[in-house]
């Protein structure tokens, strides 16, 4: 800064006097305390020591926002805004000086005070957190974004140490509105998730974060072969985990697997926060559906420039998803991550064999820590293998360093895996009993919930039928074997009837159906015994063969199809000599409605005998006589 010089005079030095004078008093009153101002405060506390009394105006008496010469402000270029962690708000505080001394270099601290509504992007890490401290730049400038986690008033308190003893001497606050808001993620029995793993890559177009899109139906409905649309606004998607060839695209498409996920790989180019949306369309809402998720890319570290020394790690790949089957069956899914560490020395060049490479990661057990060494070409190589067994979301990070002239270089690279397995889905078996009734009849039904063959108990087991006329039992609930039993009762019409059965569980839904065959219930049987004659001859035993039968109708007198007769042959008078096979029998009606029964008669001697047939179905029966009638 330029320093202005003065030439004193005797004048000069008289004022000099007054104003010290004046300072004094001014000095002594503030210290004594002035009657109805009280003490200077903020919302933390005051100063440590006097800001600002030089060069400038003395203390003023107010808000917090002044204290000395120094003044803050605050301004929000958005205060309402949905909460969806994608949208943000930029939140710029203004450090000023009447005295035009300089503003860089002072901490300023952004401070959500909900803890849960408004989050803050770390400029380090690219995580969401409620504090982040930013330095002021050369105009007293300080900014952080603030994004909305939940919907609500989001109340950022602002301030900054002057003094830089660890309290705050002046601070603001600022309101934010965070609605419920973006694109639909959810409709109906639908959803649609959305997730990025890693969610920090460096800008290196070689480097990519695993995009996984899962599509859910709540009532257990498939939700595979839909497709899948990813878009980015920031950087490229593409279906490949071994770069891009060709022309680089931000959108791409991926078809959903029997869990509903779809997987596509995110490559960058520039930092900053990356938009990566998802859209399905659902036939059965004849809707879309959207999900975002965000990954912060940071500048690459990549290869040093010319006469730098340094290392360079990667790792492939650097996110991996794994289908685990059926969920609790698992023994564990291996994945290998085979990381390269490259090492230029002080010229720049790359370093021959032998240089030790040290790594460290978190999280990864036994493999925690080790050391490789370098090749001819200057790379060190390993792997790591990881077995995964559950569902989840695993991140893990890893650190290689290498030590050069007595300077010691580092680079990290974040790896992980998306597991996922399917749930073993209940079943549902109905059965009828019986399962063939005339109209008006009625018949049980029972069905048996189970998961991976064990009993469900305490289960509600939902009926429907769509048979004109029928009903059902709409509910019942299943004992400790799993068994729920419904009543079917037939309407006046006949057919086959369908029932229904379903059953929602934490662990999905079942559904299952069994048929039942209506007839029409009979008015009327007309039973029917025909007349035989036999010839004895000079054999002693004959036989003749006869047929009995019985025809059914209904009110309306149509024939009818399918109906069940039982047949009794009783012998009545004349009848000594002659016997009966069979005595009973049943037999379904034909088309024609008759039911037939052929019995053979064995006569030992001449006879004149009377036989009775009874024709019975259900509650209806008939009787009618012939004569077996066997001569010499």
């Amino acid at each position: 800064m330029a320093q202005r010089h003065h030439h004193r005079t005797q004048a000069d030095s008289n004022i000099t006097r007054i104003w010290a004078l004046v300072g004094s008093i001014f000095l002594i009153t503030l210290l004594i305390g002035v009657p109805g101002c009280g003490k200077l405060s903020d919302d933390t506390d005051s100063p440590s020591e006097a800001i600002g009394t030089s060069g400038g105006n003395p203390f003023p008496v107010g808000t917090t926002s002044s204290v000395g010469t120094y003044s803050l402000a605050v301004t929000a270029d958005r205060t309402s805004l949905p909460a969806d962690r994608v949208n943000f708000a930029t939140l710029t505080a203004t450090l000023s000086d009447s005295s035009a001394r300089s503003l860089q270099g002072y901490t300023v601290s952004f401070e959500a005070q909900t803890g849960n509504i408004g989050r803050f992007l770390d400029s380090t890490s690219g995580t969401l957190v409620t504090t982040e401290q930013q330095n002021t730049d050369t105009n007293g400038r300080a900014t952080a974004r603030l994004y909305g986690v939940y919907s609500g008033t989001e109340v950022v308190k602002v301030s900054v140490d002057l003094d830089r003893n660890g309290t705050h001497d002046l601070s603001r606050t600022v309101s934010v509105l965070f609605t419920p808001g973006g694109p639909p993620s959810s409709a109906g029995t639908y959803s649609l998730e959305i997730h990025a793993h890693p969610s920090v890559i460096p800008a290196d177009m070689a480097t990519y974060s695993v995009i996984s899109a899962t599509l859910k139906d709540s009532s257990g409905g498939s939700v595979e072969n839909f497709m899948i649309t990813f878009a980015s606004e920031l950087g490229y998607v593409n279906n490949t985990p071994t770069g891009i060839s060709g022309e680089a695209s931000t959108t791409t498409t991926a078809v959903t697997n029997k869990n509903g996920s779809a997987s596509v790989y995110y490559y960058a180019d520039r930092a900053g926060s990356a938009t990566i949306q998802a859209s399905v369309y659902v036939p059965d809402l004849a809707a879309t559906l959207n999900a975002k998720t965000s990954v912060a890319v940071t500048e690459s570290s990549g290869v040093p420039g010319s006469g730098i020394p340094g290392i360079d790690l990667s790792v492939n790949p650097t996110g991996a998803y794994l289908d685990l089957g059926t969920c609790g069956e698992s023994t564990g899914e291996d994945q290998e991550f085979v990381f390269s560490a490259t090492v230029w020395d002080e010229t720049g060049d790359e370093v021959g064999s032998g240089v030790r490479v040290e790594y460290r990661g978190t999280g990864l057990s036994g493999s925690s820590k080790g050391w490789a060494y370098t090749a001819d070409a200057g790379t060190a190589t390993w792997s790591i293998t990881k077995t995964i067994a559950s569902a989840g979301t695993y991140e893990w990070s890893l650190t290689a360093y290498v030590t050069i002239n007595g300077v010691e270089y580092s680079d990290t690279v974040v790896f992980g895996i998306v597991a996922s397995c399917s749930a073993v889905l209940p079943e549902l078996e109905l059965r009828a009993e019986p399962n063939e009734i005339e109209t008006n009849g009625t018949s049980t039904i029972t069905a048996v919930a189970t998961k991976d063959s064990a009993p469900l108990s305490g289960e509600v087991i939902t009926f429907t039928t769509n048979f004109s006329g029928a009903t059902v039992t709409s509910s019942a609930t299943t004992n400790s074997a799993g068994v729920a039993t419904a009543t079917f009762t037939a309407g006046s019409t006949s057919g086959t009837a369908t029932v229904y059965g379903a059953v929602s569980t934490s662990d999905g839904s079942a559904n299952g159906s069994v048929n039942i065959t209506i007839t029409d219930a009979a008015s009327t049987i007309t039973a029917s015994a025909p007349d035989a004659t036999a010839t004895l001859g000079s054999s002693t035993s004959t036989t003749v063969d006869f047929t009995v039968s019985a025809t059914v109708q209904d009110a309306s007198g149509d024939y009818i199809e399918g109906v069940t007769i039982g047949f009794a042959i009783t012998p009545l008078a004349g009848c000594g000599a002659v016997t009966f096979d069979p005595t009973t029998g049943s037999d379904s009606s034909s088309v024609a409605g008759v039911a037939a029964l052929s019995v053979t008669a064995t006569a030992t001697g001449t006879a004149t005998c009377t036989y009775e047939v009874t024709a019975t179905t259900g509650a209806l029966s008939d009787t009618n006589t012939g004569t077996i009638t066997v001569n010499p």
